[in-house]
């Protein structure tokens, strides 16, 4: 219990802590045991191992996650917990699993009223369509995406989505798509948070400038 008092305690507080030891902590804890602290550490931590590179332990944590969430009854955590369990499958190359993961997550977020979670599962959805090559389906959720984003302000994701638009469009050689969905990034959009995003946002339109044989 100290052991996850200190990691829910922030980073100053769990520096020193091994999150391998946290994480096999809170899976061996009977489902009867979890409570929304437990669920949310897990959450966390899936998140933390999936930026740390380590792929099967963000996958542990984000299965133990939902399956607690479950038990609980909290469909906030359940909808969070099947959202990350669909990005590391179809991280995995696990595209099925990863859609059943998601089409969940996006159906708990559309009976929640959370828009910016349900266009959350439809962009990563487009990614796991994209993963199989399917880009004109993967740029439809795409554009799915930036409409609920544009409507609701949601300008990160926005963002993202444009990005991922580009990338359709660069495979399907549909140059207008492509300077189309890039067209709304500015330099200005660019911050410490979204520059891997923008960085790729303008590799991307400089493939759509070569593509459309335009090298000046």
């Amino acid at each position: 219990d100290r052991l996850l008092s200190r990691f829910l305690a922030g980073p100053d507080s769990a520096d020193d802590i091994d999150l391998e030891k946290v994480l096999t902590y809170l899976t061996a804890l009977p489902h009867a045991d979890q409570t929304t602290d437990s669920i949310d550490a897990l959450i966390q931590l899936a998140k933390n191992f999936w930026y740390a590179g380590q792929v099967a332990e963000a996958l542990r944590a984000a299965s133990h996650a939902a399956e607690a969430s479950v038990n609980l009854g909290d469909k906030l955590l359940l909808c969070i917990a099947r959202g990350i369990c669909g990005v590391v499958l179809s991280n995995l190359g696990r595209y099925g699993e990863a859609t059943v993961s998601l089409v969940e997550c996006c159906s708990i977020a559309r009976d929640l009223g959370d828009s910016r979670r349900e266009a959350t599962a439809i962009n990563d959805f487009g990614q796991v369509c994209g993963g199989m090559g399917q880009y004109e389906v993967a740029a439809s959720y795409f554009e799915q995406t930036i409409k609920i984003a544009d409507e609701m302000a949601f300008d990160d994701l926005a963002l993202r989505a444009r990005s991922n638009l580009a990338v359709c469009a660069v495979e399907l050689r549909d140059t207008a798509r492509g300077f189309a969905a890039l067209s709304r990034i500015q330099i200005e959009d660019l911050t410490r948070q979204n520059v891997v995003i923008c960085a790729s946002a303008h590799h991307n339109l400089a493939h759509l400038h070569l593509i459309a044989g335009d090298l000046s």
